[in-house]
């Protein structure tokens, strides 16, 4: 459960929700140029907004990921405590039959 808690980061993907994806930022023109404002504004935005969906992504399947981990672990420890069981019932199903 920790490995899983630090592969996906979960602290790390929530504390940089809106941030770009792999730091892609445009830098905004020196001049006076609404064209160019514009257009970085709006990249930087989409930058912004697609940091935020990979990171929506990224802590479902770390959460799905976190689920499995919990549940397997759950039929491992209960398949443990009954192997006894299971091989005394193996065993008294062998000689019967």
């Amino acid at each position: 459960m920790l490995f899983a808690s630090n592969f996906f980061s979960f602290k790390l993907l929530l504390k940089t929700f809106f941030s770009p994806w792999h730091r892609y930022k445009w830098a905004y023109p020196r001049g006076f140029d609404v064209k160019e404002f514009f257009n970085t504004l709006i990249s930087n935005a989409v930058s912004r907004i697609l940091g935020a969906m990979m990171r929506v992504v990224l802590i479902i399947i770390g959460a799905l990921f976190q689920v499995f981990i919990a549940l397997a672990g759950l039929v491992i420890f209960v398949g443990w405590i009954l192997i006894p069981f299971i091989i005394v019932a193996g065993l008294v199903f062998f000689f019967i039959f």
